[in-house]
């Protein structure tokens, strides 16, 4: 069985919000068996 993942969607004009959800990808990341994936919209 495959481990669970998080999409973290985001639009992000100047960057700041680009550095937010790549900061709250890294932190889903960090519990073990849970992936995440970040896609722009």
């Amino acid at each position: 069985m495959s481990s669970p993942e998080i999409l973290v969607l985001y639009y992000s004009r100047h960057g700041a919000t680009q550095k937010l959800a790549r900061l709250i990808t890294e932190g889903i990341e960090s519990v073990s068996g849970i992936g995440a994936r970040i896609r722009t919209v």
